[in-house]
């Protein structure tokens, strides 16, 4: 029986973006400065996030990186093998760094968003929210709605909410849908308790279609 997809299969993380760079000499733990210093160690992100943070607190300036759900196949009939989405997500955030290598590694957005929530810094955690917002997908919601950053931030999970209402014909269509729906009714309950808001959600939506059908129908 093939394994079915999980939301988790699907996170995005800056910890892949320092792993990379420090395979390819740009991040080094042997790096000493010459003047003293006090080691401090930080585990709450990883350091490609910290120095966007770093350099858009002086700048102004961040790049993000796409979603690893954003990559999700939209034609086949289940969602693509993780560790191919995942290898697709990465090949295009080493193009975005590369076309200009000078500028910061590009960000997730959701790392970023957890750490501005973290370091209390409302304008990023805006900026993190509006890049998250415009890279959603109708294939990649539903694995969003279900991720850790949607279950603990109140903020995320109702930007991910709003766009599956919004998009609530494509998002029913796509496999990522049918395969965590069908999570459910096999008996995996890890993700049961996210179906009666979403469902509750998507109830009003298709409401308010089918009412804005009906004033289209009497006004002809």
């Amino acid at each position: 029986m093939k394994k079915r997809k999980t939301a988790e299969d699907f996170d995005d993380s800056d910890d892949e973006s320092d792993l990379t760079l420090k395979t390819h000499g740009r991040l080094s733990d042997s790096q000493t400065p010459s003047y003293p210093f006090q080691t401090i160690p930080i585990s709450q992100a990883a350091f490609v996030t910290y120095q966007a943070t770093l350099t858009w607190q002086q700048t102004g300036f961040i790049r993000f990186a796409p979603l690893t759900s954003s990559f999700l196949g939209t034609t086949s009939s289940e969602p693509t093998h993780p560790a191919l989405v995942r290898k697709q997500q990465q090949k295009e955030t080493r193009r975005i760094a590369e076309s200009d290598p000078s500028l910061p590694h590009p960000v997730s957005s959701k790392s970023l968003y957890r750490l501005a929530h973290f370091l209390e810094i409302p304008e990023l955690k805006e900026l993190a929210l509006l890049a998250f917002s415009q890279r959603l997908t109708p294939q990649g919601a539903i694995y969003e709605f279900l991720s850790h950053e949607a279950s603990v931030y109140p903020e995320i999970r109702k930007i991910v909410l709003e766009y599956i209402v919004k998009h609530s014909q494509k998002v029913i269509k796509s496999a990522s849908y049918t395969n965590m729906f069908d999570l459910v009714i096999s008996g995996d309950m890890k993700y049961a308790s996210f179906f009666p808001s979403l469902f509750e959600a998507l109830s009003l939506s298709f409401a308010a279609d089918s009412e804005e059908t009906s004033r289209e129908s009497l006004s002809t």
